[in-house]
């Protein structure tokens, strides 16, 4: 698969952001280098973004995360080419900018049933 960037928004279990942090920054880096990072807002939640360069210089993640306020946060992780950052940041705002956060009714403290029907 080659793509030119790319866009995923996943859905995690965690209280708000800096638990979501606490547990996972250390592989959002890795051991590429930060380029920015700093509090903002989106769909009118607070959030969190994390521009990272990766090790070899081939690629940036610019990750935000969002706090739903019922328990979750969600993680969108967009990624390109240096060279295409400026290119695709308006396509990653604007499909960021049409988020709509519903609650969500509680799960319980598993959001996955590995169970079989029989």
């Amino acid at each position: 698969w080659d793509y030119a960037a790319s866009l995923q928004l996943i859905e995690r279990r965690f209280p708000s952001i800096d638990a979501y942090l606490g547990r996972h920054a250390a592989a959002h880096v890795g051991p590429g280098t930060v380029l920015s990072q700093g509090e903002t807002r989106v769909a009118e939640r607070p959030a969190f973004q994390l521009v990272v360069q990766s090790a070899d210089g081939r690629l940036v993640d610019h990750t935000t995360l969002i706090e739903t306020g019922d328990g979750r946060v969600l993680v969108a992780i967009a990624d390109c080419a240096p060279e295409d950052c400026e290119r695709y940041r308006p396509w990653v705002e604007a499909s960021l900018a049409t988020l709509e956060i519903w609650g969500v009714p509680d799960r319980g403290p598993h959001d996955r049933d590995y169970g079989r029907e029989p």
